[in-house]
């Protein structure tokens, strides 16, 4: 059996073990930066590398459309154009449904709405029953407060009978986005 005596002091000990652990997280560090060197460098050829053969691909693809691709892309021309005319058709429409919706809502409880007529020109003919005169003047005020009837005539028979009164309104519609002038409204 061997015995080995070291006779250096403590502090020298701390010194050398110290002197080992910062070699060795020296040498670890090296280590880690090599191989991340290595690593970006491999990374850095792949992408230049894809980078150059997408833009071989784009270039070649690009030049030479099929004609199964080239009918595609007439079809969705010809669709986009059907959209755009349906589109330029719908905002040239009158809102019929939210007028009557709007007519609706303004009658009086006393009154009933029989008729909603449309006619050409956008003229539109209301005829209903009320219980009394005023719901018959009430109906036609609150017709005037919408903005998009104007011409608004009420014949005078719609004021003569004080009770189950047969009401008609004759009246237009004009669209406020597109004609700013207000009618004169007729009693």
């Amino acid at each position: 059996m061997e015995t080995s005596i070291n006779l250096l002091p403590p502090s020298k000990k701390r010194e050398l073990r110290n002197g080992a652990v910062l070699a060795y997280a020296q040498t670890m560090a090296l280590v880690l930066f090599l191989t991340a060197a290595v690593l970006s460098g491999t990374l850095l050829s792949l992408r230049l590398t894809v980078g150059a053969e997408r833009e071989y691909l784009e270039a070649q693809s690009a030049g030479s459309a099929t004609d199964e691709e080239m009918e595609t892309i007439n079809d969705i021309r010809q669709i986009n154009s059907f959209l755009q005319s349906s589109d330029s058709l719908q905002k040239g429409q009158v809102p019929w449904n939210d007028i009557l919706r709007d007519i609706a809502g303004l009658m009086p409880d006393n009154a009933r709405l029989d008729t909603f007529r449309i006619e050409s020109n956008n003229r539109i003919f209301i005829e209903g029953m009320a219980i009394a005169r005023e719901d018959a003047i009430d109906l036609l005020e609150s017709l005037r407060s919408l903005p998009y009837l104007t011409n608004i005539k009420s014949p005078i028979s719609n004021i003569t009978q004080k009770t189950d009164v047969r009401f008609s309104f004759e009246m237009t519609y004009r669209d406020p986005e597109t004609d700013g002038r207000s009618a004169d409204r007729d009693l």
